[in-house]
């Protein structure tokens, strides 16, 4: 059989009878071996059943998912995937619907493996156990105004929107995720809405995400904490990450192991632990983010260089971890030339543990610039522990009850300079252990 007058493999031609009940597998293979390298698959509007992965294994290959038109498993279907994508450059293209029939077929979506070039577009992926795309080992992909959302509660995998992972030497490089709804109300445990790692060599390099929101599952009763991550993105280089927002999850962001890149326009709210993480980064911007009601630390950057907060806001930090005596909006630990330039700082709520605007512990060369500090409740603006040095803060406006301006916890304190801030009435300047301390008026360098 041939392609139609508009070049398409109508799978209804081969067979199909996309009624909810038949299982067109059979004729879907048909349609696709028909295909061939670079030909175009067409489903037309209907609920087409199947019971064994699709498998994608030609180049080049395009499948069109009119509106009103729905792939479905059968119950008892034993595929771990409902398309199973080898070739390389393939694409899929919505806006058709991926029913995984949670229940009764644990599946994702879409299974790319080594497959480079692909490009998912415009297709909802709904009601799948396992999640809605997994890549492995695949590079040059393209993944474009999804909404992925009802999956979780596989007994094998908890459950991701987006997962892509290497196991091997090989990067993922030059992808982007580009609009995507990430809906993941449905988990009851550990998991990810968009998660990339590697278990080898590889990294993911030059990657652009842009207008993702992901929505965390919500806290059952008794709990404090999840373990469900918003977005993890690790071993990676030169990405770029704007108007990406999560809430309900163990924290918005967590990017580790990263080195130049770009974050901008990143909101986080009520996530149980971190609003955004930064671990074992190397030439990291923020600019524009907001991160309000961290269980722990609205801006958390551990074990880093090169850190820039700019304009960035933080407020109501709302709890101490376990194990944990003080809790900040933005702390820096064990980390060289942190910056935190503008923005605001807010603390409005407080527990028995001590809470802090800015931590920095173990800082080389920090600084904090013409940032603003807002409270009700009794805090410290900033909080230096030792050994510390080369520290800045200039240009600071609080407002509100702070315990003091900055307090200098422990011993060791080596150039920390304080000049150009305002103390508002009624609390302490500078104070605390430590020496090397300097307050010097005009304005301060970064």
């Amino acid at each position: 059989m041939v392609a139609n007058a508009l070049g398409y493999h109508d799978i209804k031609d081969y067979g199909a009878a996309g009624d909810n009940a038949t299982d067109d597998g059979a004729a879907i293979a048909a349609a696709i071996t028909a295909a061939g390298p670079g030909g175009i698959v067409y489903f037309r509007p209907g609920s087409y059943r199947h019971t064994s992965a699709i498998a994608c294994a030609s180049n080049g290959q395009t499948f069109i998912f009119a509106p009103g038109a729905t792939l479905k498993p059968l119950a008892g279907s034993s595929a771990n995937s409902m398309f199973y994508v080898t070739g390389q450059d393939v694409r899929f293209c919505g806006p058709g619907v991926l029913d995984g029939n949670r229940g009764a077929a644990n599946v994702c979506a879409f299974h790319f493996e080594s497959a480079d070039g692909f490009v998912v577009d415009g297709l909802t992926m709904n009601n799948t156990r396992y999640g809605g795309i997994y890549a492995r080992n695949s590079s040059r992909f393209r993944i474009r105004d999804v909404t992925v959302t009802g999956f979780g509660a596989s007994a094998a995998f908890p459950g991701w929107g987006i997962f892509c992972t290497l196991n091997g030497s090989k990067d993922q490089a030059d992808f982007e995720i580009v609009g995507a709804n990430i809906d993941c109300s449905s988990l009851t445990d550990w998991g990810a809405g968009l998660a990339f790692t590697s278990t080898g060599a590889g990294r993911a390099r030059r990657g652009r995400f842009e207008r993702i929101a992901i929505k965390g599952y919500t806290l059952r009763s008794g709990e404090t904490d999840c373990t469900f991550e918003c977005a993890l993105i690790a071993e990676c280089d030169d990405i770029d990450i704007s108007h990406l927002r999560g809430s309900g999850g163990f924290e918005v962001l967590g990017l580790g192991n990263a080195t130049n890149c770009r974050l901008s326009h990143i909101v986080g709210v009520n996530n149980s632990r971190y609003g955004l993480e930064l671990a074992g980064a190397h030439a990291v911007s923020v600019a524009s983010s907001r991160m309000i009601g961290a269980g722990g630390w609205c801006y958390r950057i551990t074990d880093s260089e090169d850190i820039e907060l700019l304009g960035c806001h933080a407020e109501n930090p709302t709890r101490a971890l376990p194990g944990q005596q003080y809790y900040a909006a933005i702390s820096a630990f064990r980390s060289n030339h942190v910056r935190v330039i503008g923005g605001e700082v807010v603390v409005t709520t407080a527990t028995a543990n001590y809470i802090e605007g800015v931590a920095f512990d173990q800082v080389i060369r920090g600084r904090v610039i013409g940032t603003a500090f807002k409270g009700s409740v009794m805090a410290d603006q900033i909080t230096v522990r030792g050994p510390s040095s080369d520290i800045t803060l200039s240009g600071l406006a609080p407002s509100g009850p702070y315990s003091s301006f900055a307090w200098l916890d422990g011993s060791g304190h080596q150039r920390i300079i304080v000049a150009n801030s305002i103390n508002a009435p009624g609390y302490t300047g500078v104070c605390g252990a430590g020496a090397g301390v300097a307050l010097k008026s005009g304005n301060i360098g970064l």
